[in-house]
């Protein structure tokens, strides 16, 4: 704990302006905002939001990556909305979680675990023009993490903007979590690949490495979080004016 606020106290507020993997916040904040731009944030949210599938990948990029210059910014914790759709939908009450779940998004249409829950919820009432429509959303979010950097080492790692969304990739990789480790803003994920047929374990690359007999062989998943650290500096900043 002492580690992470040291990390806080040393993290300059001009991380935002650093280029971090394939992901360059300067560009980024200056596109979204421009209200000139075919990549103007308000007009690619309002688009998200009416489940548009015609979005590009270089839009959803700016969507994604675009959210942390948003007022609404909470890269940690659910609000009280959030937990209603996510009890609706542990519930199996999928007709009321998608009603809740929408107004989820309309407030942040890039959280993907609601995203990906939608879809599932669709899914189960047999609506398959939905839960399409909700599937390109959760899935061209994940390819914008996975287009971010190799997330193979600490130099070039995914790059997300909420913790939370580390596990998504973890879950969508079919890896099972193992431990997790703060290296600079950098977490370092330790997980068990998905066994394959012949016992063999598969890595973010498609390489594949034999186990050891009785012995599971680990990877370790890279991502860049200084966006959430960003922000909880932020907030103490505030904090202490008050």
């Amino acid at each position: 704990m002492r580690a992470f606020f040291l990390i806080l106290f040393f993290l300059p507020l001009v991380a935002l302006s650093q280029k971090i993997s394939n992901v360059d916040y300067d560009e980024v904040k200056l596109t979204t905002a421009d209200s000139s731009s075919a990549f103007y944030y308000a007009k690619l949210q309002e688009r998200m939001i009416a489940l548009d599938t015609t979005l590009s990948e270089k839009e959803y990029f700016y969507l994604y990556y675009g959210n942390v210059f948003q007022s609404n910014y909470s890269p940690y914790g659910d609000s009280d909305a959030i937990k209603n759709f996510n009890d609706l939908y542990k519930e199996a009450k999928f007709t009321e979680a998608i009603v809740a779940g929408e107004k989820v998004l309309k407030e942040n249409p890039v959280n993907i675990r609601v995203q990906m829950r939608m879809l599932v919820c669709y899914h189960k009432l047999g609506d398959k023009v939905m839960a399409k429509k909700y599937a390109h959303n959760y899935y061209s979010l994940l390819n914008v993490i996975y287009s971010s950097g190799e997330g193979t080492s600490l130099e070039n790692p995914f790059v997300v903007i909420r913790v939370s969304d580390e596990y998504d990739i973890i879950s969508d990789l079919e890896c099972r979590f193992v431990k997790q480790a703060l290296v600079g803003t950098v977490d370092v994920m330790t997980v068990i690949p998905p066994a394959q047929g012949d016992g063999e374990g598969e890595n973010v690359k498609g390489k594949k490495k034999k186990s050891k007999k009785g012995k599971e062989e680990t990877r370790e998943l890279y991502f860049d979080v200084t966006q959430s650290f960003s922000y909880l500096q932020r907030q103490f900043k505030e904090s202490d004016k008050k």
